[in-house]
Formats: C-alpha cells, sequence, structure tokens
C-alpha cells in the first residue's frame, strides 16, 4: 500500500532533469530587477531615514553578515558595486552552481539593507532560497544549456531539487493567493472601482503620458468593473495553473503573469517588483519543453522513467543504473 502511494511521486523524481532553461530565464530576471534598483538609485537614498523605524540597514545577529553591514557607512558605494558585480554574473547565466548561494546572500543584503522595499525584495528573497537548492546539483556551464540526463543532479539532489521545485510552484501560488483573497474584504475592490482610485493615487497613479488615456478608460465603468475584478481573477487562475497545471497548461499562469505586470508597469510602475514576480512564475515553469524532441524515423523514442521497487536494488540516481550513471500588488484603499 505504501509503495502504491509513493509510486507517482518517484516516477515523478525519475523524470525530472533539475535546473534548466526556465529556471535561468527566472534568475536572469530577478537580477535584472536588483540591478535595476542598486544601478538607478544613488546609494544614499537606499538608507534615507524612515519615521518610526531605526536606521537601515540593520546589523543585528544574522544580519550583520549581510553585505551592507561589512564597513562604514563610506564602504557603501563599493558594497554596491560588488553587488552589481555579482548580480551580473548571474544574470550572465555561468556557473549556477555556483553563484546560487551568493545569488541569495546578495538578495538578503538588498531586501534587509534598504530603507523602502517594495515588495519585489522580499518575494525574492525566498525565490531564490529555493534557487540555491534546485540548482546545488546543476552540472551545467551555465542556465542556458538544455537540461538532460547527462546534466541533472545525482543521487539524493535529484530528490532535492524536485522538492524545491515544487516549493517553489506552491510558494508562488500562495503570493498570488495571498494578494487576491484580501482584495475581497476591500470595498474598492468589491464594489469594482479600485481601480479608478489606485491610477488616480498620490504616489503610485498613472504616468503623465499616460495619463489621459488611462483617466478616460477607467472612467467607464464597465472598463473599471473587468480591470478591477480581472485583477483578482488573474491572481486566482495564476495560483491555480502553477499548482494544478500539467505539463504546458501551466503556461497560462505565466501568460496571465505577463499581462498582469505589464498593466501594472503600464499603470503605476513598479518595474524591479513586476521582473521578479515573473521571473519567479518563470522559474516555475521548469520542466515544460516548448518543442518535442525531432527523432529520426527509425529512431527508438525513450519512454519516461517508471521507478519501481526493484529498479531500486542497482540504482545510484533515480532512473540510472550502476553501469551507466550519469509575497505585494497594490491594494485598494
Amino acid at each position: 500500500m505504501l509503495n502504491r502511494i509513493l509510486q507517482p511521486t518517484e516516477n515523478a523524481i525519475a523524470n525530472f532533469h533539475g535546473a534548466d532553461r526556465w529556471i535561468g530565464s527566472g534568475r536572469t530576471l530577478i537580477a535584472l530587477a536588483q540591478l535595476s534598483i542598486l544601478c538607478f538609485t544613488p546609494t544614499a537614498y537606499l538608507f534615507v531615514p524612515v519615521s518610526g523605524e531605526p536606521q537601515k540597514p540593520h546589523c543585528e545577529g544574522w544580519k550583520g553578515l549581510t553585505a551592507y553591514c561589512l564597513g562604514n557607512d563610506d564602504f557603501r558605494p563599493w558594497v554596491s558595486i560588488l553587488l552589481i558585480a555579482l548580480l551580473m554574473v548571474v544574470a550572465s547565466g555561468f556557473f549556477p552552481a555556483l553563484t546560487a548561494v551568493p545569488h541569495y546572500w546578495a538578495t538578503v543584503s538588498i531586501s534587509t539593507g534598504i530603507s523602502l522595499p517594495d515588495g519585489g525584495e522580499a518575494a525574492a528573497q525566498v525565490i531564490t532560497l529555493f534557487l540555491v537548492f534546485l540548482l546545488l546539483g546543476d552540472r551545467r556551464k551555465t542556465h542556458w544549456h538544455r537540461a538532460s540526463p547527462s546534466t541533472r543532479p545525482r543521487n539524493v539532489l535529484l530528490g532535492l531539487t524536485w522538492a524545491a521545485h515544487w516549493g517553489l510552484r506552491l510558494q508562488m501560488a500562495w503570493i498570488y493567493v495571498n494578494a487576491a483573497i484580501p482584495k475581497l474584504s476591500v470595498q474598492e475592490w468589491k464594489d469594482g472601482t479600485a481601480v479608478y482610485y489606485i491610477t488616480r493615487g498620490e504616489f503610485f497613479g498613472a504616468p503623465k503620458h499616460l495619463q489621459e488615456l488611462i483617466y478616460w478608460a477607467t472612467s467607464m465603468p464597465l472598463v473599471e468593473l473587468l480591470l478591477t475584478w480581472g485583477t483578482i481573477a488573474a491572481e486566482l487562475t495564476i495560483a491555480y495553473f502553477l499548482i494544478f497545471g500539467k505539463k504546458r497548461t501551466r503556461l497560462v499562469s505565466l501568460a496571465l503573469c505577463l499581462a498582469l505586470h505589464a498593466g501594472i508597469i503600464a499603470v503605476i510602475g513598479l518595474w524591479s517588483f513586476a521582473l521578479v514576480m515573473i521571473g519567479g512564475v518563470a522559474a516555475a515553469m521548469a520542466g515544460i519543453q516548448l518543442r518535442q524532441q525531432v527523432h529520426a524515423p527509425d529512431a527508438p523514442r525513450s519512454a519516461p522513467i517508471t521507478a519501481t521497487p526493484a529498479d531500486f536494488t542497482h540504482v545510484n540516481t533515480l532512473g540510472s543504473s550502476d553501469k551507466h550513471s550519469t509575497s505585494p500588488l497594490v491594494k485598494g484603499k
């Protein structure tokens, strides 16, 4: 009975190739989002005093190991340069297994160090932690190389990367569920007017070059209602397909994520937040092949690996033998 319960999980692990180009695309987008913060914001502006809050960076306990706690205030611009160099290497894709932990360290340094994180930093901190476990056994030289049985992690690391992949999918789904459900208790989201007020907000509102068009569109009740309720529906649909999407149907989540965050960028900005969220959802697409492998007419086609209890008496890695082992969207006010 126990074997019958565990068999589908064993088969899924045996057929999982580990990190692939989807993971690489997600890492690059997240690194670019972080680079946009460090490259286009003067270092002094990252540490402005906030009323009622202790001066950042906070260096108590384990936070003392983060980048901006390594020196005094005069050293911070050099720390930013160090982080920029590191993030550029991450974005390039070289040696993903070696850069996964430094990327997480850089992400924690930014998230806990700057005074005014926009929500994307907190999401990036969780996403890059899952990526550490996804990339520990990655044997590719760059994250742009195609995943294959010859490059996937070995032994227990394969199961660990599969678990991290599912952890990332569940985490991204939770972020969108947690963004959608609280909106249902806010009057402006319930009556369909939230987008009208958001686009006219004092701090996050429509950009001047699109202001007239956006004001005109959101002044129409039907458009206003569709945009407001459509946002909630999109968030819940993204979460659903991240968890329950089978193979290519999971791409529905990515398509809706792109549309949702492109709209947020156009209406209220938040570029770095949008890139982090798109990067997280893109990384959660791991395992999806957009193109089927082309086989010669007479070439044998490989079937999915099915693990059985007998198989594991002669297996070093799942599916290979001893001899041939190989968190916020803007809410209504």
